[in-house]
C-alpha cells in the first residue's frame, strides 16, 4: 500500500515519548500519512493475530449467547412422560392414558420424560399437559429479551462505541445466569430468561459489528462465520451429555464462559468507527496497540497527525437510529429485501421443531452433534470455495443455499401430501435437518455479509441488531403459527413456508446486490456519502 506523502505541520509534531511495556521504541514518521481506513488495516494487519484472537473469543462466546435457548428448545421436544401414582405407586405413562395422567399430574411424583436422557426444567416444574405452553412462554421471554438487547446494543454500538459496556454486560450476564440457576419456579425463571436474552443479545450485536470492521476484502466471511452457531452445537451436546441435568448444565456453561471476560478486556475499539467519528487521538492509541509487540511484534507508534487525512462523518455528533436504515430509496429497498431473507431463516428454524417427527429429536445429543457437524462442514466448504473461486459471488452462494432449502421443503410437502409421514419419518427428519443447517449456516452467512457491506459504519451496528432481533421475532410469530396450524393439518404450514421461501428467492434475485470483494472491489462503506 502506498501511503500519501504530506509535509509535516510545524505545530502538530508527533509525540516523542518513550514507550515501554509492549512498545520499546518511538518512531518519528513525519512523512507518512494514512489516507484511508484501508491503509490503517494494512498497517495493523488485514487478518493477523488480533483478528484471529477476536474470532476465537467470539467463537466460544456463542456458547454463552445461546445456552439458555438449548434447554428451552429441548423442553419443547419432550412429548411423552411417566410418573409414579401416589395411590398405588404404579408407573403412569402419558402414552397409555393421557387423560388420567394429566388428572393426577399435580400429585404424582418422579415425573420424567421418555426416553429419560436429561433432567429438564419441564419435569422439575411439571410443565406438561395443559401447562406445556409455558415452555414456549419461557422461550418467548428469552427471545424477546434478545430482541430488546440487539436493538439497544446496535444503537449503543453505533453511537458510543463497539466495546461500550462489553466487559460489564458479560459480568452482569454471568450473575443473572447464576440467579436463574437458583430459581425455584417458572415465573422467576422467565424473568431471568428475559434479562439473560437482553444482555447476550446486546453482546452478540456488538461483537459481530466489531469483528466485521476489524478486517475487510477477502476475509469478510471469516468473522461473521465465527459469530454463528456451528461448533457450539457440538459443545452443547457434550455438556448436555456430561451433566444430564439443567442446573448443572448452566453451571458448566457459566464456568466455560468465565474466561471470556479476559478476552473482552483485550478487545480494542474499532479504529474504523473511531476515525469516522473524528476521534483521531483514541484511534492512534488503538492502532499503536494493535501494531505493538503483543500483536505484531513491532514497536512503532502512530500519532493523531498521521490520521488527519482520513475523511470522517460530516454528522459526527448526530445520534443514529433505526430510521437511518431507510436513509435513501435504494437503502430502503435493500432493507426490505433483507428483512424478507431473515423471515425465511426464521421460518426454516421454526419448521424443524414442529414439522419433523419429534421422537427423533429426543435423542438430543445426536441431534446437536449432527447439527454442529453439518454447519461446520457447510461453512468451511463455502469459505474455501469463495476464496479459491473468484467468480463465485456472495449472491450466487445465497441463491444456491436458498434454492436448496426450497427443494428440501418441496420434498417434505410431497411426503406429507402422500400421507407417508410415518413410513418416511427418518427421511423427513433428514431433509428438514439438511434444510435447517444449510439455511442457518451458508444462507445466514451470506445475508449477514450483505448487511455488513450494504450499510455504512455509522449505522452498521444498528443494522446487525435490527436483523438479529427480526430473526428472533420471526421465530416467535412463525413458530406460534406453525404450532397452531399443525394441529389441523401438518401440510399447511409446510406449504406456507415453501411459499415464503419462493417469494424470498424472487426478491433476492431482483434486489439483493453482489457484495463479494473479489468481484466488486467494494470495501466496507463508512458514511452514507460512500454509498453514492
Amino acid at each position: 500500500v502506498e501511503f500519501e506523502q504530506k509535509p509535516p505541520k510545524a505545530n502538530a509534531l508527533p509525540s516523542k515519548r518513550k514507550v515501554t511495556l509492549y512498545r520499546k521504541k518511538s518512531v518519528e514518521q513525519y512523512d507518512i500519512y494514512f489516507g484511508s481506513v484501508e491503509e490503517v488495516l494494512s498497517k495493523i494487519g488485514i487478518f493477523g493475530p488480533y483478528q484471529i484472537f477476536c474470532c476465537s473469543v467470539t467463537f466460544l462466546s456463542a456458547i454463552a449467547w445461546f445456552a439458555n435457548y438449548v434447554i428451552l428448545f429441548y423442553g419443547m421436544t419432550e412429548t411423552a412422560w411417566t410418573c409414579t401414582d401416589p395411590i398405588d405407586n404404579a408407573t403412569i405413562s402419558s402414552i397409555n392414558d393421557k387423560e388420567y395422567f394429566c388428572q393426577i399430574m399435580d400429585s404424582c411424583f418422579g415425573l420424567k420424560g421418555v426416553p429419560s436422557q436429561f433432567a429438564s426444567l419441564t419435569a422439575e416444574w411439571k410443565l406438561v399437559c395443559n401447562r406445556k405452553v409455558l415452555i414456549f412462554v419461557l422461550l418467548v421471554c428469552f427471545l424477546v429479551g434478545r430482541i430488546v438487547g440487539a436493538i439497544i446494543g446496535g444503537h449503543l454500538s453505533d453511537n458510543f462505541g463497539r466495546t461500550y459496556g462489553l466487559f460489564l454486560m458479560h459480568s452482569f450476564g454471568m450473575v443473572v445466569r447464576a440467579l436463574s440457576i437458583a430459581s425455584t419456579d417458572w415465573p422467576a425463571f422467565a424473568v431471568f430468561q428475559f434479562v439473560t436474552g437482553a444482555i447476550f443479545g446486546q453482546i452478540q450485536t456488538a461483537c459481530m459489528t466489531l469483528l466485521t470492521e476489524s478486517t475487510d476484502g477477502a476475509y469478510r466471511y471469516l468473522p461473521i462465520a465465527c459469530a454463528q452457531l456451528s461448533a457450539a452445537y457440538i459443545l452443547f451436546a457434550l455438556i448436555l451429555y456430561l451433566t444430564a441435568e439443567w442446573r448443572m448444565y448452566l453451571i458448566i456453561v457459566s464456568l466455560v464462559s468465565a474466561p471470556l471476560l479476559y478476552g473482552y478486556i483485550l478487545f480494542q475499539e474499532s479504529p474504523r468507527w473511531l476515525l469516522v467519528k473524528s476521534k483521531t487521538a483514541e484511534a492512534a492509541q488503538v492502532i499503536t496497540e494493535l501494531y505493538s509487540e503483543r500483536w505484531r511484534g513491532r514497536g512503532d507508534e502512530v500519532t493523531p497527525v498521521q490520521l488527519t487525512a482520513i475523511s470522517s462523518d460530516r454528522d459526527g455528533k448526530r445520534l443514529y437510529t433505526l430510521l437511518d436504515l431507510f436513509h435513501t430509496r435504494k437503502l430502503a429497498i435493500s432493507t426490505a429485501a433483507l428483512l424478507v431473507s431473515v423471515i425465511s431463516i426464521s421460518a426454516v428454524k421454526a419448521s424443524l421443531l414442529f414439522l419433523s417427527h419429534q421422537a427423533f429429536m429426543q435423542n438430543f445429543y445426536v441431534h446437536f452433534l449432527l447439527a454442529g457437524a453439518l454447519r461446520l462442514f457447510f461453512l468451511t466448504v463455502t469459505i474455501l470455495l469463495s476464496m479459491k473461486v473468484t467468480k463465485l459471488g456472495c449472491r450466487h452462494v445465497l441463491l444456491f443455499s436458498l434454492a436448496t432449502t426450497i427443494v428440501c421443503f418441496a420434498a417434505v410437502t410431497i411426503i406429507l401430501l402422500a400421507g407417508q409421514v410415518v413410513a418416511y419419518a427418518y427421511l423427513t427428519y433428514g431433509i428438514l435437518m439438511f434444510a435447517f443447517n444449510i439455511s442457518g449456516s451458508v444462507y445466514h452467512l451470506t445475508v449477514l455479509h450483505t448487511v455488513a457491506v450494504v450499510y455504512p459504519t455509522v449505522v452498521r451496528g444498528i443494522a446487525f441488531g435490527f436483523f438479529i432481533s427480526f430473526e428472533d421475532l420471526g421465530t416467535i410469530l412463525i413458530g406460534s403459527l406453525i404450532e397452531e396450524i399443525t394441529r389441523v393439518w401438518a401440510v399447511i404450514p409446510c406449504i406456507i413456508v415453501e411459499i415464503v421461501l419462493v417469494i424470498t428467492l424472487v426478491v433476492s434475485i431482483w434486489y439483493i446486490p453482489e457484495t463479494k470483494y473479489a468481484m466488486t472491489k467494494r470495501l466496507l462503506p463508512n458514511t452514507f456519502a460512500d454509498l453514492q
